[in-house]
């Protein structure tokens, strides 16, 4: 077994950072792998802060992940600035090598693609709920607020989630963007391509990056 592959993830929330957590956790115990990976997390929203106080000679991966909310111009303007920040953090510190991953309208979009084909357009996080539900059977739980506080996120989504999940994900996202670029030209700003309909997304590609790093893809 080859040495560790090691990647910085930052993310707007705990819960994309409770993800790559449970990721890591997969990789690690699956004897296919050609080595182990090692995470390092950070909820810095100030991202060219943290580029100009990492000391780094060597090129160094960073993965960013973060939602795309809705289409109301605060929020395009809201996303736009992410992309500034993440440009300038490739032009402050050339060693980082950072990839944006994003689900529009949020992570739930990703979380979703685990377990089912989602193509139904949103315009806020709250519309994946009903399917949230019923795709991770959390019937019992009383709102989408609530799915998030205490263990319930770790134990009753993340837990369920399998290394075979994730490959499927990667799979029906694929087919999303497919789509969607038959339809559309991607938008193009400070280095980063991404589409404003819903559902989009790009962090299949962060994920598919890392399984294709450790020989799982």
């Amino acid at each position: 077994m080859r040495d560790c592959f090691y990647a910085r993830i930052i993310g707007d929330g705990e819960s994309e950072i409770l993800y790559f957590k449970r990721l890591a956790e997969l990789i690690n115990n699956t004897k296919e792998r050609c080595c182990n990976i090692k995470f390092e997390y950070s909820k810095e929203k100030n991202l060219p802060k943290l580029a100009k106080n990492q000391q780094t000679i060597v090129s160094e991966p960073w993965f960013y992940i973060t939602d795309k909310e809705t289409s109301k111009q605060e929020d395009q303007v809201a996303f736009l600035n992410k992309l500034q920040n993440c440009k300038k953090v490739r032009t402050l510190n050339k060693n980082i090598n950072l990839h944006l991953g994003y689900s529009n309208a949020s992570i739930e979009l990703w979380l979703l693609l685990h377990k089912i084909e989602f193509n139904k357009p949103v315009h806020s996080a709250q519309d994946y709920w009903s399917d949230i539900q019923n795709a991770y059977a959390l019937r019992d739980v009383d709102s989408f607020r609530a799915y998030k506080e205490g263990d319930t996120f770790n134990r009753r989504v993340l837990a369920q989630i399998t290394l075979e999940d994730v490959k499927s994900a990667i799979a029906r996202a694929e087919r999303i963007e497919a789509k969607l670029l038959d339809i559309e030209e991607p938008r193009h700003d400070f280095g980063f391509d991404y589409f404003n309909s819903t559902p989009s997304l790009s962090v299949h590609r962060v994920v598919r990056l890392v399984l294709e790093s450790v020989g799982l893809l």
